[in-house]
């Protein structure tokens, strides 16, 4: 009873400001050894927590200020460690009392963080359920049991989690739609799992992750923008850009532009999604990138009503430089001086294969590249590629000190009229930017890696 009333008399002191503009969130915990309470939002653009309010800790305390809250996820904390997390829809029940009790959490004034407490034990329980049944399947697996009894007693198993599994997800649509127009409502529709395809797609990697791509953002509401505010909106991004990852470029492209077509309800995420995944398949020193995916994303957006003039720009700068000398094209010819003095072009060099190595002497990453290709020397010979380093700036007697070093089983230039660079002739985004040409200096490969490199030595 006496709990009871302490509840009554802190809520009562809360609620006699309830028309008042601003936040005010009283917070009940047990005696800790802190000095100090936060209140901590996630941000979008750091992708992290930091804290926003600070107050001298006491077992009864409160945060409040004349203005609101943003919308969004909210901590608090105990000095480092999050006691717990709350939710912020809109301007409304933006006035209440969390009660911190050790393994017990009470909210009162705020039905929406009353419900999501419910929601996150129901889920706790959901996945203990199918850890248990998942432990059971490997123990039937790894039991002395005949093949046939195995195969009834894990299909059982199988039954009973995707019933499970099925109960969840329609829980989470029901707790979605009780709370419909809630951050709530968004929060638990971006994590639904997608519902799984037919059983023929898993025998067919690329039809599999083509699936995924497809329904990735089904449930996923782009017009919430208060989704910025948590982690979900990353991770939703992340998702999508690791399913995209397993697709070849080609088969990616209209996944991905299907995909910035929905954001487009908000420029914020919209530019969001594309910064993301201009970051993975686009930026030239990601591992993953995808040129031709990436091509097809600067022509969408160079197009799109959606996109800034300043950004265009940028954009049609880039794709300036990136859509040229694709595998098929001939490179174009360019002058350059040779290691021996004379004058000649690409167009005269002798090869059946030719590795182009655009690189600065003095360029860290330029010399570890040479260092791994001097290692693959027997390699390249029995492919029959011939080395051919250039030299595309202005410092002649940077160049000719390199000659010093230079290796003598390579050729060695100079583009001394500089129309590499000036005319824009060949993609080079950073040094050193490799090419693997044919006799006719038709690309084979652009902008090869020293990994695809190898692999390509390794093959028969």
């Amino acid at each position: 009873m006496k709990k009871h009333i302490v509840y009554i008399v802190l809520f009562a002191s809360l609620s006699g400001t309830l028309n008042a503009q601003g936040f005010r969130i009283a917070v009940r915990t047990p005696d800790l050894p802190i000095d100090s309470l936060f209140i901590r939002a996630y941000s979008h653009s750091k992708k992290q927590f930091h804290s926003v309010y600070e107050i001298k800790y006491e077992q009864q305390a409160v945060f409040a200020d004349k203005k609101f809250l943003p919308p969004g996820l909210y901590s608090i904390n105990a000095d480092t460690n999050i006691l717990i997390e709350f939710l912020i829809s809109d301007n409304n029940q933006q006035q209440f009392l969390i009660d911190i009790q050790y393994d017990t959490v009470f909210f009162q004034g705020s039905d929406e963080n009353t419900a999501n407490l419910q929601y996150q034990r129901r889920m706790r329980e959901y996945e203990q359920i199918l850890m248990r049944l998942g432990e059971k399947f490997y123990q039937v697996q790894q039991s002395d049991k005949s093949l046939d009894n195995k195969q009834v007693e894990m299909d059982f198993i199988i039954q009973q989690s995707e019933i499970i599994n099925r109960q969840k997800m329609e829980y989470q649509a029901q707790v979605a739609e009780e709370n419909k127009g809630k951050l709530l409502a968004s929060i638990i529709l971006s994590v639904m799992e997608t519902p799984s395809p037919p059983e023929e797609y898993y025998n067919d990697k690329t039809l599999y992750y083509k699936y995924l791509a497809e329904h990735c953002f089904d449930k996923y509401d782009f017009s919430d923008n208060r989704l910025l505010a948590t982690p979900l909106a990353n991770n939703k991004f992340h998702t999508f850009s690791q399913i995209i990852l397993e697709l070849e470029a080609e088969d990616a492209i209209v996944y991905v532009l299907d995909a910035l077509r929905k954001s487009q309800v908000s420029p914020q995420q919209h530019s969001d999604l594309f910064d993301y995944l201009e970051h993975n398949f686009g930026d030239i020193k990601s591992p993953v990138r995808k040129e031709p995916l990436y091509i097809a994303m600067l022509n969408y957006i160079v197009s799109s009503n959606y996109t800034d003039i300043y950004r265009k720009e940028r954009y049609f700068h880039e794709l300036g430089i990136i859509d040229k000398n694709h595998a098929g094209d001939r490179l174009p010819n360019f002058n350059f001086v040779t290691n021996k003095g004379d004058t000649t072009n690409l167009y005269a060099v002798e090869a059946e294969r030719l590795l182009l190595f655009l690189q600065n002497p003095n360029c860290p990453t330029c010399k570890k590249f040479r260092e791994a290709i001097k290692e693959m020397q027997a390699a390249l010979s029995n492919k029959k590629i011939t080395v051919l380093t250039i030299y595309f700036e202005e410092d002649k007697y940077l160049w000719q000190n390199y000659l010093q070093i230079a290796n003598p089983n390579w050729k060695h230039g100079w583009n001394y009229d500089l129309s590499i660079d000036r005319k824009n002739l060949i993609d080079i985004r950073s040094i050193p930017t490799l090419y693997l040409l044919d006799a006719n200096k038709t690309v084979l490969k652009k902008d090869i890696t020293i990994e695809e490199l190898e692999e390509f030595l390794l093959k028969p």
